[in-house]
């Protein structure tokens, strides 16, 4: 899984897979985001449906690099704003979209949902 996922991200970014050290850098931010989607949903692994978000995170953060947390750059008077903030933050809404269906599809969530109000 995580092969192929690696693969497309490098053919997005236009890095050849045998540059063995951009490999291993991307390697490693999919290891952490991988961490903090699951850490955020729950879940031991980053699940299917949520994928597609790692590849996207991956490749922010890796653009980000060398560039942490800039926000804005002027170049004639040199100066730099950072921001600060969770990069998953920008993808709350997905991630919370997956949450809410993940809660609604469970055993739990069919029993509130098919309980019904009668009116005797």
């Amino acid at each position: 899984m995580l092969a192929n996922q690696l693969n497309t991200v490098l053919k997005i970014l236009g890095i050849s897979q045998d540059d063995a050290e951009k490999t291993e850098i991307l390697t490693l931010l999919f290891e952490m985001v991988e961490g903090a989607i699951s850490l955020r949903v729950g879940e031991p692994q980053v699940p299917k449906a949520l994928e597609w978000l790692t590849n996207e995170i991956v490749i922010r953060r890796y653009q980000m690099i060398g560039a942490e947390h800039l926000q804005s750059e002027t170049i004639d008077v040199i100066a730099s704003t950072f921001k600060r903030g969770d990069i998953l933050g920008e993808y709350e809404n997905y991630i919370q979209s997956y949450i809410d269906n993940v809660q609604a599809n469970s055993e739990e969530g069919k029993l509130i949902s098919n309980k019904r109000l009668r009116m005797l």
